[in-house]
């Protein structure tokens, strides 16, 4: 999955590691709702792809991270 979004052809994956340390032992901290891209200016209403907003915390290292890490490409368009 996280090669399919290096390689520009997926939209997003499921953080299973920590993106610092690569630990697997997350938890979730905040459970959040789905939502679309916040920066997404779309001048009449249609229907975006949403994306998960759930809040884990690494038990390793601290670090939090949302769980969907969404394609740089689609974030920054």
């Amino acid at each position: 999955r996280e090669q399919a979004l290096a390689n520009g052809t997926g939209t997003h994956y499921k953080a299973r590691r920590c993106l610092l340390c690569r630990s697997t032992d997350l938890t979730l901290a905040l459970p959040l709702a789905h939502s679309a891209i916040g920066n997404d200016y779309l001048p009449t209403a249609q229907p975006q792809q949403e994306f998960a907003q759930n809040l884990h915390l690494c038990r390793a290292c601290g670090n939090c991270q949302i769980e969907d890490v969404v394609n740089p490409d689609i974030l920054f368009r």
